[in-house]
């Protein structure tokens, strides 16, 4: 099952911003099954750089910081093999390098 993962952030009458991802529901096999139940989770499809300049670190907690550093390792992943100029590559790589580097 395909969903969008839309977090977003409204002033009414003013403006509104949000980052929106295409995401897979897949079953996972945690450590722990309680109850012999199926656990899902979702897992990005949509691979592109989150706008580091919408990015205020000093409020996120440090597992928000190693997702979007995850999720932006994946992208560099999935994307910078399939690039042949230098510049793209270049600003693919300053774009989803670890948010406190």
């Amino acid at each position: 099952m395909l969903v969008t993962n839309e977090p977003g952030y409204y002033e009414d009458g003013a403006f509104g911003i949000r980052i929106e991802n295409v995401c897979e529901v897949v079953e996972i096999k945690p450590a722990h099954n309680f109850g012999g139940k199926k656990y899902l989770q979702i897992q990005s499809i949509t691979m592109a750089p989150i706008e580091r300049k919408l990015i205020d670190a000093s409020i996120m907690s440090s597992e928000e910081i190693a997702w979007l550093d995850t999720y932006h390792q994946q992208v560099w992943d999935c994307l910078s093999g399939l690039m042949t100029d230098d510049g793209d590559k270049q600003w693919l790589r300053s774009q989803t390098l670890p948010l406190l580097a």
